[in-house]
């Protein structure tokens, strides 16, 4: 406002912008090779990248080959999320944290996931090769039944390529 020594004047005000604060997310699984139709447990921890610091609020959603599975609601910093219907064979899970007004998000590396045993990846790539769908747990028994009895791989796939549902997956497919 001045005085009698000096004018009165204004300054130009400096904007300044806060930005989110970084975060990183983990993710553990329980088991990285359950069976078919086992619970499987994915644990996310989120964390405040240094400066950074406050409460990690929000959610974290669980995606499989980029595909969401599912979410749940950080307590802690930490999110569980539990599922039973994995694909059989090969799943990538990420966990892809969403922030919050004080925090960015992050996603988590991707952790792998093989379920099933040798045979019931086996009998899934044939199913999907020969009659365009995954084998269902209900089916699993009868044809792992078939490995116990001492089948060979040829004969069950020459069993699955000749039946009936795969005649028809093939008139199907002609059309």
């Amino acid at each position: 406002s001045g005085n009698t020594d000096f004018t009165a004047g204004t300054s130009t005000g400096n904007i300044v912008t806060i930005a989110q604060a970084s975060t990183t997310t983990a993710l553990t699984v329980s088991n990285a090779n359950p069976s078919v139709s086992a619970p499987v447990t994915f644990t996310a921890t989120v964390s405040p990248v240094s400066p950074g610091a406050g409460t990690v609020t929000g959610t974290v959603e669980f995606l499989n080959n980029g595909t969401s599975i599912g979410t749940a609601t950080l307590s802690g910093g930490v999110a569980k999320f539990t599922t039973t219907t994995l694909s059989i064979g090969a799943n990538s899970i990420t966990a892809q944290y969403t922030g919050n007004s004080n925090l960015a998000g992050s996603t988590s590396a991707a952790v792998s996931v093989a379920v099933g045993t040798a045979n019931d990846q086996y009998l899934n790539q044939v199913f999907l090769i020969e009659l365009n769908r995954p084998i269902t747990a209900a089916e699993l028994p009868y044809w792992n039944k078939q490995f116990a009895d001492g089948r060979t791989r040829l004969s069950i796939v020459n069993e699955i390529a000749t039946g009936r549902e795969a005649s028809y997956a093939r008139v199907e497919d002609s059309f």
